[in-house]
């Protein structure tokens, strides 16, 4: 748990967001929307944005969003982590 920049390898665009609750991806600019509170919950973590408080959630139909915080741990809003990048 902490927070974290989270930086694609391919472009090393870092994920970001905005007011609206856009998300997308942008060169690193030090500023809280790119900075994520990743929480463990047990194997996996839960991402909020820093500066929205919203959560990266997904659906069934493969989309990813940025939904609001509803306090629970839902399993679309839960994300694992891969250990080897490369």
């Amino acid at each position: 748990s902490g927070i974290f920049v989270l930086q694609n390898v391919a472009t090393g665009k870092c994920l970001d967001s905005n007011s609206a609750g856009n998300g997308y991806a942008l060169g690193w600019n030090s500023g809280n929307y790119q900075k994520w509170n990743v929480v463990q919950h047990g194997a996996y973590a839960k991402l909020y944005n820093v500066a929205t408080g919203r959560v990266l959630d997904s659906n069934n139909a493969g989309n990813v969003y940025f939904a609001n915080n509803r306090g629970d741990f839902k399993s679309e809003e839960l994300w694992a982590s891969e250990t080897k990048l490369s």
